[in-house]
């Protein structure tokens, strides 16, 4: 519907181009033409808040919960009937079921795309269409991932012609390979040496907190345990009285059982750290591009100047 849109010349909400985004939106969220609720005549208030990330500075859209969303009905808003809505409602729901059991039953296809192109890469944003200057972005599963134009597959032909896949571990090797010999000097390496003994330190830190925390737990209830005791020894006591002292004395035991796991291990390198970071230094691109690693690392390529 958007690629029709562009091709015809109708301008989007924006007066730009249309996207795919635009129309098919977020369902939970309430965002899109499609789950815009103000068309039934029903205005929801606070269903979302924002903020921005500390240190990249972009906007950020968190959901809230729905106890604390506004509702209020505006039927003279309304322009399509209900049996419209409901019957949009009823398709995506097929959508919906149908993207889950292919992706359960480990098959790829539209569900399956729009996941990988939602995740985050350790290139995304920083790589540019030639042709039209729009962003690239990643669609396909593991060695299949390619980077494609997203005015192209969003926008349709009237914007963009689009490109080759570019696959993205080659795309990796290609920008990251440089970065190798850099890495590998005496310097570098000190560095990451002293950045890791800092974040080691640092969860160390966080740690003995949590240590505090739990000990000052302890002795709190260690009172209560010493007042419900005193009163069992006075004969000024109830069954209340009994019933929170055996749950005084649970708990007592339980925090001090789980009081030794919380104790910090004391700071020790391997022995063979230089040959971990030369072999992560040789294997860059997995190093970097591995599912759990990548998010970060590109967080700090935004941070870079």
């Amino acid at each position: 519907m958007a690629q029709r849109l562009n091709a015809d010349g109708i301008p989007g909400p924006r007066g730009t181009y249309w996207r795919d985004s635009a129309i098919r939106g977020h369902r939970q969220r309430g965002t899109g033409i499609l789950n815009n609720e103000l068309y039934i005549g029903r205005h929801v208030w606070n269903r979302q808040r924002y903020s921005k990330h500390p240190e990249t500075g972009r906007r950020v859209s968190k959901p809230n919960p729905p106890e604390e969303w506004l509702t209020t009905e505006k039927p003279d808003l309304r322009i399509i009937d209900e049996a419209l809505w409901d019957k949009v409602k009823a398709r995506q729901d097929l959508i919906d079921t149908t993207r889950t059991r292919a992706e359960a039953g480990g098959k790829s296809g539209a569900g399956a795309a729009q996941s990988a192109r939602r995740r985050k890469y350790l290139l995304s944003g920083l790589l540019t269409c030639g042709q039209c200057d729009g962003n690239l972005t990643v669609a396909g599963k593991g060695a299949r991932r390619r980077y494609y134009c997203a005015n192209a597959k969003e926008k349709g032909e009237a914007v963009c012609t689009g490109m080759p896949g570019l696959s993205e571990a080659d795309t990796a090797e290609t920008i990251l390979g440089g970065l190798r010999e850099g890495l590998m000097q005496e310097k570098e390496y000190e560095q990451f040496r002293s950045s890791y003994i800092a974040k080691m330190r640092t969860d160390e830190q966080e740690s003995g907190q949590v240590l505090q925390r739990h000990d000052a737990r302890i002795r709190e209830v260690q009172k209560t345990y010493y007042k419900m005791m005193a009163a069992v020894e006075t004969g000024d006591y109830s069954r209340p009285v009994i019933r929170r002292l055996n749950a005084a004395d649970a708990e007592l035991t339980a925090l001090r059982a789980e009081r030794e796991t919380l104790i910090p291990a004391p700071i020790e390198l391997p022995d063979d750290i230089p040959a971990l970071y030369r072999d992560h230094v040789e294997d860059l691109v997995g190093t970097l591009t591995d599912e759990a690693v990548a998010g970060p690392a590109a967080d700090e390529f935004d941070l870079l100047p």
